[in-house]
């Protein structure tokens, strides 16, 4: 027991001294931290049951065993939507585990591993442990998510190349948005299906502050955007504060944000519908001014030929392509009573006729029928 917790104080002082130096990053090797169940990233889980979770660091850049030196892993985890097994968990050699409260109420499990002599050799696919958690929620989802991970080298002064895939467990498609208002006035919950942005909600009110913003996370680092950003689980939503009170918007904010929050959502649809997937916004727009570019480009192909039957019959206008002549049987013939039809003719007066077959319509022209 004695020499547990020495081991575990040796390693919160590994940890330490880790984060506080801000590791080097040596590329000569890359690893993985991989939170799977039977080896998938996504898994639907019902209400109640027990599923068991496994975390496999993965060598990246070579299949060969190597030697660990010291290594560490927190799976954030939210604690409303699932709990540890009691004793569910079993670990490689060496590895030390704990159960610890994070300040926005979710919890990590934390993992690590620290040699003090030679280190030990893994293999290139190394399970680290596996644990086992029951699900309490009855909708949603949740990503569990490797965070502050590292595999250090033998002095400590450096780490190597690592990244991580975390994983998402679902009961439902619809999840709860919750909004902290950190002092505001309170904001209902709303529900979301994953994959679909949230709805901006009014903003709330606090005395003597002016809301600057949303974020996803309680150290307000990592803002939220309400337009292009989709939902992956049941989240909360942090509000930022600035003292002084918010200046009212003017109508051409007002007027902006109600035609972004439009193409934002037809985007959505058009890509889904299309393309079975969202589209960003700067996509919609794009493809829209294609399409009137387009259409622009064959409305100015076109001309569009009036007539003036002076007593006669009203003829309706025709559209013709730029530089095309019109030929007899293109151009319609009127009628008048009592009178004959002698042609077409391009100016008011009935002095310059229109010659089929030569003329060509360079621009939108009036016609004019000669009669005797």
């Amino acid at each position: 027991m004695r020499r547990r917790i020495i081991a575990a104080l040796l390693a919160l002082l590994l940890a330490f001294a880790v984060s506080a130096t801000a590791l080097g990053e040596d590329n000569s090797r890359s690893f993985t931290f991989d939170l799977s169940v039977n080896g998938a990233h996504e898994v639907h889980v019902q209400p109640g049951e027990i599923v068991t979770v496994t975390l496999t660091l993965r060598r990246g850049d070579s299949g060969d065993v190597y030697t660990m030196f010291a290594m560490q892993d927190e799976i954030r985890y939210d604690d409303a939507f699932l709990h540890p097994v009691p004793h569910g968990s079993i670990v490689y050699t060496g590895i030390e585990t704990r159960d610890i409260a994070l300040r926005d109420g979710d919890r990590a499990y934390y993992m690590n591993f620290v040699s003090f002599t030679d280190g030990l050799t893994w293999n290139a696919d190394q399970i680290i442990g596996t644990f086992q958690i029951q699900v309490d929620a009855a909708a949603g989802a949740t990503v569990l998510k490797n965070e502050n991970y590292k595999v250090s080298l033998r002095d400590g002064t450096e780490r190597y190349a690592a990244g991580a895939e975390d994983l998402t467990l679902i009961v439902s498609d619809v999840c709860t948005v919750r909004f902290e208002t950190n002092g505001g006035s309170a904001l209902p919950e709303q529900t979301v299906k994953i994959g679909d942005t949230v709805k901006r909600p009014d903003d709330p009110v606090r005395e003597g502050y002016r809301l600057t913003g949303w974020y996803s996370d309680i150290d307000l680092t990592s803002e939220w955007d309400f337009r292009s950003m989709t939902v992956r689980e049941n989240m909360t939503l942090y509000a930022a504060w600035a003292e002084g009170t918010a200046a009212p918007k003017n109508i051409f904010v007002t007027i902006g944000d109600f035609f972004a929050d439009l193409f934002g959502a037809a985007a959505a649809a058009l890509g889904t519908a299309i393309l079975g997937t969202r589209i960003p916004v700067w996509g919609l727009l794009l493809f829209v001014g294609a399409l009137l570019l387009l259409l622009l480009l064959l409305l100015r192909g076109k001309h569009t030929v009036r007539f003036e039957t002076n007593g006669g019959e009203k003829i309706a206008a025709i559209r013709v392509r730029h530089g095309d002549t019109l030929d007899e049987d293109d151009l319609p013939v009127p009628v008048r009573a009592g009178r004959v039809f002698c042609g077409w003719y391009k100016d008011a007066a009935l002095t310059e006729p229109w010659y089929f077959g030569e003329d060509e319509v360079r621009k939108s022209i009036r016609l004019y029928a000669k009669w005797i």
